[in-house]
């Protein structure tokens, strides 16, 4: 993360590669358009290094090498906003091989369709529950709490609650969870 903006960086032991997966387009080379957090990576660059060096990796000589290579087919033009959806999906679907092989399953970016943010939306949904669920949530007991009340709504009243004071209050929940988890 940087400046508010989540994007995943892979390192690649087998094929010797560094791979940047952001959902955000730029038609800039990866040190332009990631000038803002230039330092954080070399940064990152320097500790990986120290790491690899310290464990004696037979790998380092040549991960040292590596420049990193920005993904082109996941990223969005007009959103700038679901970075961490998107970093969540890149992370469950990336596979490593051939860019091409690979599928975030994430409908296209559309002009004049909504598919891609109903996609989205429908991952948000999915991870808040699955954030809010597990055994490692303090608060777990007071989400299942909420649950009948929740079943005895009429489905219009459901309907409502997927709007974003919601998400807003979710995503409030979801920090305090990780402050509770100490991330």
């Amino acid at each position: 993360m940087s400046h508010d903006h989540f994007y995943l960086i892979v390192f690649n032991f087998k094929k010797g590669s560094c791979a940047i997966l952001d959902n955000v387009f730029s038609k800039d080379s990866f040190y332009v358009t990631y000038d803002n957090i230039g330092e954080d990576f070399k940064f990152l660059d320097v500790l990986f290094d120290l790491y690899l060096t310290t464990m004696k990796h037979s790998k380092r000589s040549t991960m040292k090498r590596v420049r990193p290579v920005q993904f082109t087919c996941w990223m969005t033009r007009r959103n700038y906003t679901d970075c961490g959806i998107f970093l969540m999906r890149h992370m469950e679907t990336y596979k490593e091989g051939d860019i091409d092989d690979m599928d975030a399953d994430l409908a296209d970016e559309g002009e004049d369709s909504d598919e891609q943010q109903i996609h989205l939306d429908d991952l948000r949904r999915k991870y808040v529950i699955k954030l809010l669920t597990l055994d490692l949530n303090k608060l777990k007991p007071n989400v299942y709490s909420y649950l009948p009340q929740y079943d005895k709504l009429p489905l219009e009243k459901n309907m409502e609650i997927d709007t974003n004071e919601h998400f807003d209050r979710m995503q409030a929940r979801i920090i305090l969870a990780f402050d509770i988890f100490g991330g």
